[in-house]
């Protein structure tokens, strides 16, 4: 899954060459949310939503593949997803 999450990622910032490799290292992990999150874009995220992210200073640093974008959220929105080789589809 997390190749699958990287891969949309990579995708929709194919046209920005410093977002090449971006989501590669290991800090990026699939966690699933846990509860809406909304921004100025939008819906970023809605529960039970997979996603590559990051430990953040606050909290997560998170992929929206709706929003096209790293998201910052709350550590209480989002947990280490344990169905890491399940298969993701939107």
């Amino acid at each position: 899954m997390r190749a699958q999450l990287r891969g949309i990622a990579d995708r929709q910032n194919a046209q920005w060459p410093q977002y090449r490799g971006h989501w590669d290292g290991p800090e990026w992990i699939v966690v699933q949310i846990r509860q809406r999150v909304s921004t100025k874009l939008g819906v970023a995220f809605e529960r039970g939503d997979y996603a590559i992210a990051k430990k953040g200073e606050f909290g997560w640093v998170a992929y929206s593949d709706r929003n096209a974008i790293d998201t910052h959220i709350a550590a209480s929105a989002a947990f280490p997803a344990t169905l890491a080789t399940r298969s993701y589809t939107r």
